[in-house]
């Protein structure tokens, strides 16, 4: 979809995420996490919206608002370098 740049404002640090849109066919509980993963869930957007769940960043709303949107890039923005 594309990619954000967000400064953390207390730190300063920049963080840069890339976002990619998928069809997600299912959920395997059995399925091992990768190391630091606590747990799997679905949230919903309302959820999100409230505080329900920690953010990594800001940039997790507005991937999903673009996503929403229908704003879309295509992967030579990856691979067009």
């Amino acid at each position: 979809m594309g990619v954000y740049r967000w400064i953390e404002p207390t730190r300063g640090r920049t963080y840069l995420r890339a976002c990619f849109a998928g069809r997600c066919p299912g959920f395997d509980p059995r399925r091992e996490l990768d190391a630091g993963i606590q747990r799997a869930v679905w949230v919903g957007l309302d959820e999100l919206r409230r505080g329900g769940m920690p953010l990594r960043s800001p940039l997790v709303l507005r991937c999903i608002d673009d996503y929403r949107r229908g704003r879309r890039y295509p992967m030579d923005l990856f691979t067009g370098l």
